[in-house]
């Protein structure tokens, strides 16, 4: 389809391929300047939870397809904004030089605590700016450490910590809602204003410390734009304190009116069957349980 990223992208790497002095005259050219940006960013950046969404040789093949394309991309901070750990010293060099004022993803996809810690200590000079991040790896002081530097404007947080882990408790810093939070092993203060108008969430092997029924519709109530739901594998408090929220909350009805996709695996059947039954949405095509 050429209205998804995926035939944008299908499109730019056919105009990549038509080399020579024509490319000039492109009738995607004529674009209105913020367009054709956008359009460049879809042709670069594309979130995959296994490879790194950003890589600096694609620019580089972009930028020469015309002299338009390149001082567009030389000149667009918004195009260089992810500081990641398969990155070395002198790319990160080149992405500060190039967006430096403007916000930044921290991508740390890695197993090396060291290579971790060596990517925050270059990005936590520009924690003001932080706008995402994203690890997947392992547990460690230092990275709590990072994390608690999170500016009050920053916008999304996924921390996917390895099959097995305990699950370690974040407080999260005060400051503006978040818009995704993707958790694993890790949980936070189920209470933080922080966890209100969300657009996504999961929360995955939360063997200690899940939030409670109340604190859960709590979220779901005050984010009415919320439209993806996961919850997997994870032990809920005792069951008695399940039963009394549940009675208690039996009356409530949670609006999302942009869910699309609910998934709830490895979560007590009491849970399960709650959110079911008091969750309302037209829109939400993907329902996924095993209870």
């Amino acid at each position: 389809m050429i209205n998804s990223p995926q035939g944008i992208r299908k499109q730019v790497d056919e105009i990549v391929r038509q080399t020579g002095l024509h490319n000039t005259t492109l009738p995607i050219n004529r674009l209105p300047a913020e367009l054709f940006i956008y359009t460049l960013h879809l042709s670069v950046y594309f979130l995959d939870q296994e490879e790194c969404p950003f890589n600096i040789s694609r620019l580089h093949q972009l930028a020469q397809v015309c002299t338009y394309w390149c001082d567009t991309i030389l000149h667009t901070p918004s195009l260089w904004y992810l500081l990641g750990t398969n990155q070395d010293e002198r790319i990160h060099d080149i992405i500060l030089k190039r967006n430096p004022g403007s916000p930044l993803m921290v991508w740390a996809y890695t197993d090396s605590i060291e290579s971790r810690d060596t990517l925050f200590e270059k990005a936590v000079d520009h924690a003001h700016r932080w706008q995402t991040i994203m690890v997947n790896g392992p547990y460690s002081d230092s990275l709590w450490t990072y994390l608690e530097k999170m500016p009050p404007s920053m916008r999304d947080l996924y921390i996917e910590l390895p099959m097995g882990s305990e699950t370690c408790h974040f407080e999260l810093p005060e400051g503006k809602p978040l818009r995704h939070l993707d958790l694993t092993a890790v949980s936070v203060s189920w209470d933080s204003p922080r966890l209100t108008c969300l657009q996504t969430l999961l929360l995955e092997q939360l063997q200690t410390n899940p939030p409670s029924l109340s604190q859960l519709i709590m979220i779901l109530s005050s984010s009415p734009a919320l439209r993806r739901l996961i919850l997997r594998e994870w032990q809920d408090n005792p069951m008695q304190d399940l039963a009394k929220d549940y009675r208690k909350c039996d009356h409530i009805q949670i609006q999302l009116p942009s869910l699309t996709t609910l998934e709830l695996r490895g979560v007590s059947r009491l849970l399960s069957t709650f959110l079911l039954t008091h969750i309302e949405s037209e829109k939400c095509l993907s329902v996924a349980s095993d209870r």
